[in-house]
């Protein structure tokens, strides 16, 4: 298991938090950026994580709670998040039909390419040096196409990516917890929140 869908948001509520998040966005970046949180949209998310029986990750900074926003047309290096992360619970705040989430094995991506681990302010990642466009052609072993308003949950220790394919741009929250809990654990956790019933 790469992912689960936990359940969907309400229309209303994913529009209010778009908006929150378009307030911040940089449009002089472009192509991907990081967004991070002011306390009215960690506020906002609180309705969404309030039941969960797990802390949310702070670096010391801030929570570890943030948006990836994506131009039509970006596809994102292959990569595993962090040093030690193992699943991160997402909301699609903004996604179009064909955008998507791949999954591969360690296997063929240590074929074509190689790992680095890189370490900034903003946290740590594994990066494989695989172009943005070479990883829309890479063999991949599953394949996630998420709707707005989806709450999912993802393995983020294996090789994955994602690819905005437009018009609209692609826009997801991500929350990560405590104790770098696998995807397994994740699931056991969320499955009695308010978020698997909220349809």
């Amino acid at each position: 298991m790469f992912y689960k869908v936990l359940g969907k948001l309400s229309t209303n509520y994913v529009n209010n938090l778009e908006s929150m998040i378009m307030e911040l966005h940089d449009h002089s970046i472009t192509g991907f950026q990081r967004i991070e949180f002011t306390e009215q949209i960690i506020d906002y998310l609180k309705v969404l994580t309030a039941d969960i029986p797990l802390k949310i990750q702070h670096n010391g900074l801030r929570l570890v709670q943030k948006a990836f926003y994506s131009d039509p047309g970006i596809t994102y290096p292959i990569h595993k998040d962090g040093i030690r992360c193992m699943s991160a619970l997402n909301v699609a705040v903004s996604s179009n039909d064909n955008d998507w989430i791949r999954w591969y094995s360690d296997r063929a991506i240590n074929n074509i390419g190689k790992v680095e681990v890189f370490e900034t302010s903003k946290g740590s990642t594994r990066n494989t040096d695989i172009k943005n466009l070479e990883a829309e052609h890479v063999e991949y072993i599953c394949e996630y196409r998420p709707k707005k308003g989806d709450v999912y949950i993802l393995d983020v220790n294996s090789f994955h990516t994602w690819h905005c394919s437009g018009p609209s741009p692609r826009i997801i929250v991500q929350t990560k917890f405590d104790g770098f809990p696998n995807l397994n654990f994740l699931s056991e956790s969320l499955k009695n929140s308010n978020i698997t019933n909220n349809e």
